[in-house]
């Protein structure tokens, strides 16, 4: 019983069940309530007429693998998720 105890203290449940590892700065960068930078891909990339970072705040984690984000847009008031954002002062 001791070997099974040890081995579920060195491997997290997390990592057991799907084999990855979290990483600390890659899934726990934001704190919920966080004001962010959320950068959009916009498309043609050359075009200036289209904001290329909204303002959200940080609602949390999705808990995928390349550790992405939801977020609460303050302009339009909707939820989405990115992986590609900046956490800043509020303003």
């Amino acid at each position: 019983m001791l070997f099974h105890t040890r081995i579920v203290f060195i491997l997290r449940l997390r990592t057991i069940i799907t084999g990855c590892k979290l990483d600390y700065h890659q899934h726990c960068d934001a704190k919920f309530g966080a004001y962010a930078q959320v950068y959009q891909d916009t498309t043609p990339h050359n075009s200036t007429d289209f904001a290329h970072a909204v303002s959200t705040l940080v609602l949390g984690p999705t808990g995928n693998v390349q550790g992405t984000y939801k977020f609460y847009n303050l302009d339009s008031g909707s939820q989405s998720v990115s992986d590609q954002f900046t956490v800043s002062p509020m303003p």
